[in-house]
């Protein structure tokens, strides 16, 4: 949807920086007016989806045929006639950034439901597991989604773990992300809009979300609402592959991951404890017979050593060769690079 916004504000500096970064969002339709008489032209006769607006330039009311959300463009230092109190209102202090993801869930609550959800079919989901910590499971999910993207491909990486681990790579912004579209699952609001207000954006095809607030808020999360959570996500059409970065635990919301996802890429490590775990992962036959079909392997840390895991079900599908380097974004970057993760990519597009 492409949510057409007008701007009316006195201040041109402060309208020009507002779009320079509003410019760069392909779903916003931008008018602009710098004074109060062309804005009560534009009104008359065209129609928007939200007014942010100074409040020098309220004169009473916002005619609601033209405009369906007004929002008042707010200037703590200065006092708000009555009439104006009881409407939505963003700081025009805030960054520009924050405004824009304030503005789309202003409004996807504003709008309520879309209605009929888009067709899921066509969006793969690959969950990426590993019952051993320290396996490198959010470098190698993170690599994928990475090469994925740079592929052309619109990928959406959502951290799942109890304790998130992935945000030396992609910063968790102002927002609350997986949490606060969580606790919006059953009202009735427009979505795909609040996903777009929500959404953070690396490189030109790689979005996430800012992971759960806190450890409370995953362990209260029911299977159900991950599986509705995921739907919601699949259904908005904004892309072609989510890739969900699990915990170590083996609980019901794992389960539910491996039942909903597409592709389950399990990282291994050839270290004395995580293959004890692995082989612990590997005795659940009741396990490998639901979902062993959809399972890739992966041996992570490789230095040249046999395959470790004798006792696993599977073929290794590929070997990421140990990488040094130290910072956390750049060891992602080399292995999306790497043709080491190939096989990888080439088994779950």
């Amino acid at each position: 949807m492409i949510l057409k916004l007008a701007v009316a504000a006195a201040d041109q500096s402060y309208v020009q920086r507002l779009m320079v970064v509003l410019e760069e969002y392909d779903n916003l339709s931008l008018a602009v007016f710098t004074d109060k008489e062309s804005m009560e032209l534009a009104l008359d006769s065209k129609k928007f989806d939200v007014l942010l607006f100074d409040p020098a330039f309220y004169s009473g009311r916002i005619n609601q045929e033209a405009v369906t959300l007004p929002i008042v463009l707010l200037d703590e230092e200065y006092g708000l006639a009555e009439a104006m109190k009881a409407l939505d209102k963003i700081s025009r202090y805030n960054r520009i950034s924050l405004i824009y993801r304030k503005i789309l869930e202003m409004f996807s609550e504003k709008t309520g439901s879309t209605g009929e959800v888009a067709d899921t079919g066509q969006v793969k989901v690959t969950a990426v597991y590993s019952p051993a910590g320290g396996a490198g499971k959010t470098t190698v999910a993170l690599a994928i989604s990475e090469r994925m993207a740079a592929g052309g491909a619109r990928i959406c990486y959502l951290n799942f773990e109890e304790a998130p681990s992935e945000d030396c790579f992609l910063p968790q912004k102002a927002g609350h992300g997986l949490s606060e579209l969580l606790g919006c699952l059953g009202e009735e609001m427009n979505y795909g809009m609040k996903l777009q207000g929500l959404l953070q954006k690396k490189g030109e095809n790689l979005y996430y979300m800012n992971h759960f607030d806190s450890p409370n808020d995953f362990y209260e999360m029911k299977e159900e609402e991950m599986e509705e959570l995921l739907a919601l996500i699949r259904g908005a059409g904004f892309f072609d592959h989510i890739v969900i970065d699990l915990g170590c635990g083996m609980g019901r919301k794992n389960i539910k991951a491996f039942e909903l996802a597409d592709k389950i890429v399990l990282v291994e490590r050839c270290h004395r404890m995580a293959v004890s775990k692995q082989k612990v992962f590997y005795s659940q036959t009741h396990i490998q017979n639901l979902y062993g079909e959809k399972m890739l392997r992966v041996k992570n840390f490789d230095m040249g050593e046999k395959d470790g895991q004798t006792d696993a079900p599977l073929p290794l599908t590929a070997r990421i060769k140990r990488l040094t380097d130290a910072d956390a974004a750049m060891v992602v970057n080399a292995l999306a690079q790497e043709a080491y993760i190939e096989p990888v990519i080439q088994a779950i597009m």
